[in-house]
């Protein structure tokens, strides 16, 4: 993992940010995961969630599915049904 600040990430910004968004009593956020230049940056989970935490996504599947298909197909990895 890089460090915020070798990546041009102001930590003490990034800090105010993840306190911000614990304080705020009405959000659903689960986690924030940085990643700069191919690196991890940071990551902060809130609501007594962690990296090992399972989450249930229900339809998200659907879109990651249907955007993995369409750059398969742009870059001829899988053909258009005729």
């Amino acid at each position: 993992m890089a460090w915020p600040a070798d990546s041009g990430i102001d930590a003490a910004a990034l800090e105010s940010i993840y306190s911000d968004m614990a304080r705020e009593p009405n959000h659903d956020l689960k986690g924030m995961v940085i990643v700069r230049d191919d690196h991890l940056v940071s990551e902060h989970y809130f609501n007594g969630d962690a990296a090992i935490s399972l989450h249930d996504i229900r339809s998200a599947t659907k879109n990651v599915t249907s955007l993995l298909t369409g750059i398969a197909i742009q870059k001829g990895l899988v053909q258009q049904p005729r």
